[in-house]
């Protein structure tokens, strides 16, 4: 009897090691549930990235504007060789949206930078009314100005914005210490006086800055014959005046080509 028992007890535990050893570990089966989750996350179907938009060139005599293929048959373009240049674009008798070159109608899309002159780009949207039947489509052909928008981004040099076609020639201005080089932009708005030792430039009562040729304020950027040549600023708050103040860059880059100028 005690041998049966023996027996039974053993054989028990030998079945529950058995199950033991069949079960897998949590650990086991959380990494089960990760490669499945994993694997069902690289056999989804990967987003479809939009086609690209297809388009047809029309040109003008700042650039070539692509505009969606869609439209060619429905869209008539015109172009105004006036001043401004303008690039109109109808459908039917719905006048959609105009191009205008460097004229003042229309918000700003971004400049064309060229050898000969920036030319800032304008963008005038017509009016639609919303109970035509084709206002939706009409709709889109306005938004679809936004192709030739990113098409002058990838062809030309075209940053966003109005970017000003400076004058870079400049005006004589003699003094009692030297022949100074200032921008032609600025003639008509900036005043030049001499004081004692000091050359100063204001705009109306706002001074500027002020080149020293031997005085004690200031910077010192070098000598001119012998002496020592500072630059003094004065406090500006308008971004215009700002530019006319760091225009003294300018007079600096003459000077450095007078033989009296030491750096």
């Amino acid at each position: 009897m005690k041998r049966l028992t023996a027996f039974l007890l053993i054989l028990i535990m030998s079945l529950m090691m058995t199950a033991c050893s069949d079960k897998p570990s949590e650990a086991t089966a959380d990494e089960a549930a990760k490669t499945e989750q994993s694997n069902a996350e690289n056999n989804s179907e990967q987003p479809e990235t939009e086609a690209p938009v297809e388009t047809y060139d029309i040109e003008t005599k700042y650039a070539v504007l692509k505009y969606p293929k869609a439209w060619q048959d429905e869209v008539d373009v015109t172009i105004d060789d006036g001043t401004p240049y303008k690039v109109g674009f109808k459908c039917g008798e719905q006048p959609l949206f105009t191009l205008v070159f460097n004229g003042k109608e229309g918000d700003v899309l971004g400049t064309l930078i060229r050898d000969d002159g920036n030319v800032v780009v304008r963008v005038s949207i017509d009016k639609l009314d919303k109970k035509d039947k084709r206002y939706s489509d009409y709709s889109t052909m306005q938004e679809d100005v936004n192709v030739i928008f990113q098409h002058l981004k990838e062809d030309y040099q075209f940053p966003d914005g109005e970017i000003e076609d400076f004058d870079e020639s400049v005006y004589e201005i003699k003094t009692d210490f030297a022949t100074l080089y200032y921008p032609q932009r600025w003639k008509d708005k900036v005043t030049v006086k001499t004081d004692k030792t000091e050359v100063i430039f204001s705009n109306g009562s706002t001074p500027l800055f002020a080149l020293s040729f031997g005085g004690e304020n200031g910077f010192e950027v070098g000598t001119y014959d012998g002496k020592p040549l500072k630059i003094i600023d004065y406090p500006v708050e308008s971004d215009e005046h700002a530019n006319m103040q760091e225009d003294v860059n300018v007079i600096l880059d003459y000077l450095r080509k007078d033989s009296k100028f030491k750096e």
